[in-house]
């Protein structure tokens, strides 16, 4: 559990440490992003760290010249594919300095070498760029954003990002390989069901899924309009083309299926059965 960076010590979290876990939590910049505000009791500090106590993968972080804690990570909610949520707190008189780069991909190569991880998540509130950048240079990759949810009481966005092991492309790439163009629905969902636990997700909840497949077709619409002649749109913004994000729905879609046991080929021909002879009704101009 005792990782060594060139100028950290990460170690497990002890009791002795809260002292300087309550110091760096109390400050404003720490209790704006984690607790939604600047005054924070020590009773929500004492809650914290005992959950991080808590946590059979969670580090103080240590400066090795001055063996002062200036830090602490953890990896929480590990599910039976590997995955891990990271959560990490620097105090922000030591920020600028690259300890948390240091420390999160010390952290990193232990979950992906030692401990057989295959993928970690990090959730982070978007308007945080310190952790956002923290993020991009370790390695991370943007999953997605969830736009206006409640965290703390209040509507923020969160960006969703996440590391994974090398070795995982791979075999994601000899899944693909064997996937061909003219694949039916029951040969992509079957596809979808190997791909995604190899990606850390482990049967997550219809609700949730529902919840990125209203996201996805938001940003379905938003590569429309910039693809359509008198649409306006932000120039500033970098959308997926519109073939891009109905594969993502797809393959949201997909995972719908699975987790509800629906085979979409045999739902397909189903319900065109219903639908042969069916009048689709537009409105034209003349009735809007």
């Amino acid at each position: 559990m005792k990782i060594e960076a060139d100028r950290l010590i990460i170690q497990k979290i002890a009791e002795s440490d809260f002292e300087s876990f309550k110091e760096y939590y109390a400050h404003p910049e720490v209790g704006q992003y984690i607790y939604g505000q600047n005054g924070i009791t020590d009773a929500d500090i004492r809650k914290t760290f005992d959950y991080n106590l808590s946590l059979p993968l969670s580090w103080s972080v240590m400066l090795k010249d001055s063996f002062k804690i200036i830090g602490n990570i953890h990896l929480a909610n590990i599910t039976d594919n590997y995955l891990a949520e990271a959560g990490y707190i620097l105090d922000p008189n030591h920020w600028g300095k690259g300890y948390m780069t240091e420390a999160l991909t010390s952290v990193m190569d232990f979950a992906f070498n030692d401990y057989g991880l295959a993928k970690i998540l990090a959730i982070t509130e978007t308007s945080n760029t310190h952790s956002v950048n923290l993020l991009k240079r370790c390695g991370f990759m943007h999953e997605t954003t969830i736009y206006e949810t409640s965290y703390n009481g209040r509507l923020v966005d969160l960006s969703y990002y996440c590391a994974k092991r090398d070795v995982l492309g791979k075999s994601q790439q000899e899944l693909l390989s064997s996937l061909s163009s003219a694949a039916s629905l029951a040969q992509i969902q079957a596809y979808i069901k190997q791909v995604l636990p190899m990606r850390g997700i482990n049967a997550q909840s219809v609700h949730h899924s529902l919840l990125l497949l209203c996201e996805e077709v938001g940003e379905l619409a938003k590569a429309i309009r910039k693809n359509t002649v008198g649409m306006s749109y932000d120039k500033h913004s970098d959308f997926d083309s519109a073939e891009s994000e109905l594969a993502d729905i797809l393959i949201v879609i997909c995972e719908i299926a699975n987790t509800l046991n629906i085979d979409l080929h045999d739902a397909f021909i189903a319900k065109e059965k219903v639908n042969v002879g069916r009048n689709w009704d537009f409105v034209g101009n003349d009735k809007l």
